[in-house]
Order: structure tokens, then C-alpha cells, then sequence
């Protein structure tokens, strides 16, 4: 008979030790859960914001605070060069370019597209236009202390910026969407 009430104490142990197992794995899924519902919510609350305030959503088809594997899955040779950046090889702006995506805590905060091949006044002239057909008038492209050509615009978090600059002897030509606070 002890053994038999060694046996059950065992298993009443062993089952206690499982439904507090059970209620630790449902507190974390619960939190997960609600952690990815805040998450879902920012991003729609960010994309309607975007939408009232005529700003882009994100751009080629990644939308503002996408996860790395949501963006990756939009585009799968894209390269992780560190935990916070993604990077491939695409078409922007009817132009060959390198796009990074930029992110923070897992959130999609920048996308930075460097384009290849030729890059002089003519070419961002050509992007300028394309850039103020799709999104609206930027300031007029101007001379800075760190550009060659700057042009701004900034619509409600997002701010753009299309830049030229050189550097070691080349010139580099840029566009930039950043989501800030408001």
C-alpha cells in the first residue's frame, strides 16, 4: 500500500508540476499573442495615419513596421547584413538599386535605396520628377554644405529625402523614407 501511495503522491507531483507547466506556456502564448496584437494594431494605426495624411505606407510593397521576415518574404534574396538591415538588388523608380530595409526592435523604420549604374544631374532630375509625381512637391533640389542635391518632403511621419553626394570621387544618388514621430 506505500507503494501504491508513493505512487499516486508521484503523480499527483508530476501532475501538478505539468498544469503549472499548462499555465506557464498559456501565460506566454497569451503575451505573445497580445505583444503581436499591439504590434498589429501599430501597424494599423501607422497605415491609416499614412493614408489620411497622403505619406506613403512603406514602399515596394513593404509597409511601414513589417517584421525582417515579413519584408524577406516580399523579398527573398534579400540579404541580412545585421539583425537591424536587410538588403537586395531591385528596381526603384525605374532604375536598378540597392534597397535597404531598416528596422528597429523587428519594425520597419527606414528604406534606403542607393541607385547603380550612372548617376549624374540629369538622372536625379529624372528621379525628382518621378519622385514628385508619386508622392507630391518636394522642396527645390539645392546645394548643402553635405550634398551636392538635396530635395525634402515630409508628410506627417515620413519624411523623404532625395540626395546626391560623392564620395571618393563618385557620385552617389540616394532616396530615403524614415518613419518618425510626429
Amino acid at each position: 500500500m506505500n507503494r501504491i501511495s508513493f505512487n499516486k503522491s508521484k503523480a499527483l507531483a508530476i501532475s501538478s508540476a505539468l498544469g503549472l507547466l499548462v499555465v506557464v506556456v498559456i501565460q506566454v502564448v497569451a503575451s505573445i499573442a497580445g505583444a503581436s496584437a499591439g504590434i498589429s494594431a501599430a501597424k494599423r494605426d501607422v497605415e491609416r495615419e499614412m493614408i489620411a495624411a497622403h505619406a506613403p505606407t512603406g514602399q515596394f510593397g513593404a509597409k511601414w513596421l513589417m517584421s525582417a521576415s515579413e519584408v524577406r518574404d516580399l523579398f527573398p534574396d534579400a540579404t541580412a547584413v545585421s539583425s537591424e538591415n536587410l538588403k537586395c538588388v531591385s528596381t526603384a523608380f525605374g532604375r536598378r538599386a540597392f534597397i535597404d530595409f531598416m528596422f528597429h526592435d523587428d519594425a520597419l523604420v527606414m528604406i534606403f535605396v542607393s541607385f547603380i549604374g550612372e548617376k549624374s544631374d540629369a538622372t536625379y532630375a529624372a528621379t525628382h520628377v518621378l519622385l514628385t509625381n508619386q508622392f507630391g512637391a518636394f522642396s527645390e533640389p539645392h546645394p548643402s554644405n553635405d550634398y551636392l542635391l538635396i530635395s525634402s518632403r515630409k508628410d506627417g511621419r515620413v519624411r523623404t529625402d532625395h540626395l546626391m553626394f560623392s564620395t571618393g570621387g563618385m557620385k552617389v544618388e540616394q532616396v530615403l523614407f524614415v518613419l518618425g514621430e510626429n
